[in-house]
């Protein structure tokens, strides 16, 4: 595999060059000697000057040793390419394509014997027929024969002749994708769980995500920007140890958006040299939620305040997710840091993340390198500032060390330390794994091997290296010995966060959908195919995305951060198993495949949205808030397993059209055949597990009434009319009308709700 892997794509590149290169050579030679009268333009014997004659057959011989070099390394080039069925090479390919090979590397030596030879002979009769039966023989032995192969015995008989090939094909893929390491376990999928049960797996109830990262992004933007000129690119689920407790929690940085500016305010000084950094994070809770529906924070504001142990003492973000541009900074320009009330408060850069200025010719050079004429001339620009550049976190790692792949995914760390960092995975990937299945994008081979690090503040880059023992990353670390650290090396306190990545997860999951089938003719004739199951969002369906939980994994005892996904049936709904990949302490990187009973019916994530689209209850509540004119969001539907069990819960947005906020307002959960909305988690599991009857405010709102609705309508009215008199009194006119044509829509609103009633 190693030859495959590292020496042939060498070989593959320096014959394709080689080739090319002497073919130019043979060109250009033609036409000088063309030009030069070595070649006359005349029959006979004369036509070439004997020299030339010469010439020309030694490269001519040339180009044959190396096309005969070219077909030997077409032989191994057939085990990871597709030909047949799957990737690799099939029993035409082995039975015929191989031989022809064979046929074809010797005839080119012979061809480039004969073109030599023929130089001590007049005309070129001889390595024109070597020639010719060069091509006969590639069309026939090469082309037509593997085919008369193919058709006429394999196609009657595929499964015989191709089943020792089939079983390298799933072998060598189970082993590029580390399927191989994959951990068969049963999940009976009982019905089994009652109020102990959940009692003694308190803590996974505690941490289901109620907050879905496509939803609650949007309200960090209307809670936590403080500013037109910040913003949060993302949101990333982790998990944080917060006073003492175990807790998911999802985390954003806010970055500075210097695009959001005034149009006044985008000067060269400003974009160059005062707003350079994002500041802060905000940290919430998966599942803590407030009065009103929004998330509780453990971090928020600027500057970054929380009641508990998680604190930043080093806000500033220069290195991010959306920082592209170049800055200067520690010029005679104070940078701008945070807004205080009406107040700016300022900061110098104190980091080593920059290229010093130093000299005029320096400047030149930046200013040519980044096309920008204002650097040359520049009076706030000192002999001391930095220029920081390369400033996206992956366009940072991809100039350091290109020949890695990185994760489409780096997300934020706050060290012990109250230090920002990012974490990006790394994956060494080839397209040289012999027999190996192809997935687009990555070859036919990842390994996770690295953990990329990189300081928010300093751009300071950090490889840590997670899977010594691939071979890839191993001759890597022996080519650049000084680049790479030991994962031992990475701070405990960064090292509690490492996840395993959803991208590799996604492909891996992609290829046990086919290769969990061990058994050749079970794999040929796809009997137990796998499918990713179907959610709704916002109102459409599509295939589930992987999600991190917190779980205790069934014969652990301890709560553990587990990113899953289900499985469905090939073109069915019900489950027939679930993929978990491990990461807390040493048991990063397992993967554990659950496995339900043959013959057992278990509700999968469509089936059960299903149920609750049937469930009048809610089906009465939705159709009551979109009367109402709010828009109704789905969140993920989350499929928990709990001891042998298994519990979906899906959380319920509400976003009124007066509030563009994503409010959490209920709580769905889903055992058996009990389907609940409550406006708590603990409230929907008191009800399913406990007996309890629904929570008053539920039962007053959805049987069958619309008091809350009119009454949160009434509310707002009421403010929108207050806040038309202000602007009134104010002389502001242009609030004012404002005010009124909103107004006129609650009263709609109202008006529509009665006549429901």
């Amino acid at each position: 595999i190693g030859f495959y892997m590292f020496t042939f794509p060498f070989e593959r590149s320096l014959n394709d060059w080689l080739l090319s290169s002497v073919f130019f050579v043979l060109i250009v030679t033609l036409v000088v000697y063309l030009l030069s009268g070595g070649i006359r333009l005349k029959r006979g014997p004369e036509m070439f000057a004997p020299h030339v004659k010469g010439h020309l057959s030694i490269l001519l011989a040339a180009i044959f040793l190396i096309k005969a070099w070219s077909y030997k390394l077409n032989m191994y080039e057939m085990l990871f390419s597709k030909r047949g069925i799957v990737w690799g090479p099939g029993y035409a390919d082995v039975k015929a394509q191989l031989p022809a090979l064979w046929i074809m590397t010797i005839l080119s030596i012979v061809c480039a014997l004969v073109v030599l030879v023929n130089v001590y002979y007049q005309g070129w009769k001889l390595p024109v027929f070597a020639v010719g039966a060069l091509i006969v023989v590639s069309i026939i032995a090469g082309t037509l024969y593997p085919l008369i192969i193919q058709s006429y015995r394999v196609k009657p008989a595929e499964l015989a002749k191709e089943s020792v090939y089939l079983n390298r094909n799933i072998d060598f893929t189970r082993e590029a994708y580390n399927l191989d390491r994959v951990k068969g376990r049963k999940f009976a999928a009982e019905l089994g769980l009652d109020q102990s049960a959940i009692s003694r797996n308190d803590s996974t109830m505690k941490n289901i995500r109620l907050w879905d990262p496509r939803s609650i992004i949007e309200t960090f933007e209307q809670l936590q920007s403080i500013r037109q000129y910040y913003g949060f690119h993302d949101v990333d689920v982790d998990r944080y140890t917060v006073d003492g407790t175990y807790r998911q929690t999802i985390i954003a940085a806010r970055e500075m958006l210097q695009a959001n500016l005034t149009e006044v305010a985008r000067t060269w000084v400003n974009i160059a040299l005062v707003y350079t950094h994002g500041y802060g994070a905000c940290i919430s809770p998966a599942n803590d939620v407030s009065q009103d529906g929004n998330p509780e924070f453990i971090l928020k504001d600027i500057p970054p305040k929380g009641s508990t142990n998680i604190q930043i003492r080093r806000p500033a973000i220069y290195y991010g997710e959306i920082t592209g541009d170049p800055i200067i900074v520690d010029t005679s320009e104070k940078e701008f840091d945070y807004p205080t009330g009406k107040k700016q408060t300022y900061t110098r850069y104190r980091g080593s993340g920059g290229v010093r200025v130093k000299s005029f010719f320096r400047r030149i050079l930046f200013s040519a390198r980044f096309r920008d004429i204002n650097i040359l001339f520049s009076g706030q620009i000192r002999g001391d500032s930095q220029v920081l550049y390369y400033r996206d976190v992956r366009t940072r790692l991809k100039k350091c060390a290109p020949f890695l792949q990185f994760d489409e995914d780096p997300y934020l760390v706050i060290s012990d330390e109250g230090k920002l960092f990012w974490i990006v995975d790394a994956y060494t990937t080839s397209s040289y794994f012999p027999y190996s299945e192809r997935f687009e994008g990555y070859g036919n081979y990842i390994r996770n091997s690295v953990k990329a690090v990189v300081d928010a503040y300093d751009g300071e880059v950090s490889l840590f290296v997670v899977d010594p023992k691939d071979p890839v990353i191993s001759t890597y670390r022996k080519i650049f010995p000084e680049i790479f650290k030991d994962f031992s090396k990475m701070p405990t306190d960064l090292r509690k966060h490492i996840r395993y990545p959803e991208d590799l997860f996604v492909i891996q999951a992609e290829m046990l959908r086919t290769y969990h089938m061990t058994n050749v003719r079970q794999f040929y004739n796809k009997e137990d195919l796998w499918d990713f199951p179907n959610e709704v969002t916002d109102g459409n369906k599509q295939p589930m995305d992987p999600y991190y939980v917190i779980m205790k994994i069934p014969g652990e005892n301890v709560e553990e951060m587990v990113l899953m996904l289900p499985f469905v049936p090939h073109n069915k709904q019900n489950m027939i198993a679930w993929l978990g990949a491990r990461m807390d302490g040493d048991k990063y990187g397992e993967l554990i495949n659950f496995l339900f009973p043959a013959g057992k019916l278990v509700y999968g994530p469509e089936q059960v949205e299903g149920l609750i689209e049937q469930d009048p209850e809610i089906s009465r509540q939705l159709s009551l808030w979109r009367q109402a004119g709010s828009q109704v969001i789905r969140g993920n539907l989350l499929v928990v397993p709990v001891e042998e069990s298994l519990i979906y819960v899906e959380p319920l947005y509400l976003k009124a059209t007066e509030i563009p906020i994503p409010q959490l307002k209920r709580v769905i959960l889903s055992y058996g055949q009990h389907v609940v909305m409550e406006t708590s988690l603990d409230a929907a599991i008191a009800r399913v597990f406990g007996g309890a009857s629904p929570s008053a405010e539920v039962a007053e709102v959805t049987k069958p009434s619309v008091k809350e609705s009119i009454r949160e309508l009434t509310s707002k009215a009421v403010e929108l009319f207050d806040k038309a008199v202000e602007a009134q009194q104010k002389g502001d006119w242009a609030s004012y009308g404002n005010y009124l044509n909103r107004l006129k829509g609650l009263l709609d609103q109202l008006k529509q709700a009665s006549e429901s009633k």
